[in-house]
């Protein structure tokens, strides 16, 4: 995150932003700092100690404390602009639909309610949810659909 932050933050530099808009969530990069609002306060503040003509960068990150499905509950009067959103680690034209990234944006879309009208290249996908955790998202363990198999029934 630290490369990605630096390069987002170089080009919003050159362009005269100083807001930078991060939309990761609590279940992103569980049990990693660098996805933490402490990281992104610290990498601000060397932003700031490093730009010195450049006051007030920052890393917005508004979601980072809620659940990936209720983060995107956000976009659900508006699939179509949910559509627009990234999420793949694999492609770069079509979101492939399969990855760990495509799996946790395709379920938290179901939990959140939202009509997922987002083009994936391969329209199936393997839920490694229960029936149980499905019905109750609020149980389902942090990063849990990233590393861990279906859960009990």
């Amino acid at each position: 995150m630290s490369i990605i932050l630096s390069l987002t933050s170089s080009i919003a530099l050159h362009r005269g932003i100083n807001k930078i808009l991060w939309g990761n969530t609590s279940d992103d990069g569980v049990e990693k700092f660098e996805y933490t609002t402490k990281f992104s306060v610290g990498f601000s503040k060397i932003l700031n100690e490093s730009e010195p003509d450049k006051k007030d960068i920052e890393i917005i990150m508004p979601i980072a404390n809620k659940r990936k499905w209720e983060g995107f509950m956000e976009f659900k009067d508006n699939p179509a602009l949910f559509s627009l959103t990234w999420s793949c680690i694999t492609e770069r034209q079509t979101q492939c639909g399969k990855c760990g990234a495509c799996i946790a944006r395709r379920l938290a879309a179901k939990l959140g309610g939202i009509e997922d009208t987002t083009k994936y290249r391969s329209k199936e996908f393997d839920n490694p949810l229960s029936i149980k955790q499905m019905n109750n998202p609020k149980n389902i363990p942090l990063g849990s659909v990233f590393k861990s198999p279906r859960g009990p029934e």
